[in-house]
């Protein structure tokens, strides 16, 4: 692998070469990304104009804080290390280490668009989080973004390395709470799960209104390795998620569930792309967003079978749920087959609400705008049906009420 600083250069050449996507290239069609590349910004760490606003903060978890100014508390690394059995570094400070050079910009290439590149040309710095062999960790682990700089607009570039040994299993909660005046965090997420490891890994998303937040993640499993993946996404002037699952050891299963909250003009686009190459290996996703005002919503998934990924099972589906005229939507489930002996199922649905069920709230003695708020809260909530830590589902569950009052209150 190269150095750090050979990946920085050639990712530089990289953009150089080819610039930012517009929206004449396919994968960005409905992704206008002018608002983020049009604006000068700020580079690297500076202080926060204000702590912490903990919006975010589990209450039971390994809390590991980032804020613009850099790591909140450090000094919680040793503590952590010692109470779990797990290791975390700092990216810039391990070059040299073998494990990073064997996977750095392996799981998501420097070069898989301009975005990976531009992470890659100018990171300040990351995090490798290891957990060994048949550790499995009581608690979830949350690493906690906060960018907030008054009148300085901002990008931030990180990396995360995540590594499971075998047998292991724990909880990752990622959240990015992006408050500042025309903040741009880029992230780089690269997740290796070893033979028979469990990872239940939650993207927690809060735009601000002029906010933007780009994630590339990639995750690769081995020998009967698990993943549940849950992305959540509200507010944010642009939020767009890359996720590439390679199901590459035979027994290998992902459930990858996403809901997007959209209002005001905001757009949130989740493209995926999910590989099976080993056999007898599952996957299923579903993604689901409720749109509002004249907010954007677009899903993009791809599910490929190798031709040796026989006795595959893939299940994949869309459903959005428009509130206002004005919201749109972008469904793109695909399937491309190249094996005989699998079962593969894909499908998407855009709609209003059912005023038939409303009514017959209404025949209950329910009103319209109850009826409404139960109908618009039970959709959005089956989402969260498949989370099994109780402190991360209370987040999400308080963060659907508000997003319903909010809409409520403004007459959306």
């Amino acid at each position: 692998m190269a150095s750090f600083n050979a990946s920085r250069q050639q990712s530089r050449e990289f953009l150089l070469d080819n610039g930012f996507p517009t929206n004449k290239d396919e994968g960005w069609r409905f992704t206008n990304i002018q608002p983020i590349v049009n604006q000068e910004y700020d580079y690297g760490f500076h202080p926060p104009s204000n702590p912490f606003k903990k919006n975010l903060l589990l209450s039971d978890a390994y809390q590991i804080n980032i804020n613009s100014g850099g790591y909140n508390n450090l000094d919680q690394f040793s503590e952590f290390t010692l109470t779990s059995g797990c290791t975390i570094e700092r990216l810039v400070s391990s070059e040299n280490n073998s494990t990073v050079k064997a996977l750095f910009s392996t799981i998501v290439p420097a070069h898989q668009n301009a975005f990976t590149a531009l992470n890659t040309a100018l990171f300040q710095d990351g995090l490798i989080f290891i957990v060994p062999d048949n550790i499995r960790l009581d608690k979830p682990v949350h690493f906690h973004l906060e960018n907030e700089i008054a009148n300085h607009p901002t990008n931030i570039n990180f990396r995360f390395l995540i590594i499971l040994g075998k047998n292991s299993k724990c909880t990752i909660v990622l959240s990015n709470e992006g408050v500042g005046e025309s903040s741009f965090s880029n992230f780089v997420t690269e997740i290796k799960l070893s033979d028979n490891s469990q990872l239940d890994y939650h993207v927690i998303q809060f735009g601000g209104e002029n906010d933007h937040q780009i994630t590339n993640t990639g995750i690769s499993l081995e020998d009967n390795a698990r993943v549940h993946a849950q992305y959540f996404s509200t507010g944010g002037k642009t939020i767009r998620n890359d996720l590439t699952v390679n199901l590459s050891g035979q027994g290998a299963e992902c459930d990858i569930r996403g809901l997007i909250l959209g209002k005001n003009n905001g757009l949130i686009d989740n493209h995926s792309l999910i590989n099976h190459i080993a056999p007898n290996c599952t996957s299923n996703e579903i993604f689901k967003g409720v749109l509002t005002d004249t907010s954007h919503g677009v899903f993009d998934g791809l599910v490929t079978v190798f031709p040796n990924a026989q006795l595959t099972s893939a299940n994949q589906k869309n459903q959005t749920l428009l509130l206002s005229k004005d919201a749109t939507t972008n469904s793109n489930p695909r399937l491309q087959i190249n094996a005989d002996n699998v079962k593969c199922s894909h499908g998407s649905t855009t709609g209003e609400l059912d005023m038939d069920a409303v009514f017959y709230l209404q025949s209950r003695g329910i009103s319209e705008e109850m009826a409404k708020f139960m109908l618009i809260q039970g959709f959005a909530l089956e989402i969260l049906d498949s989370i099994s830590n109780e402190s991360v589902k209370k987040i999400l569950q308080q963060a659907i009420e508000k997003y319903l009052i909010d809409i409520k209150r403004t007459g959306s």
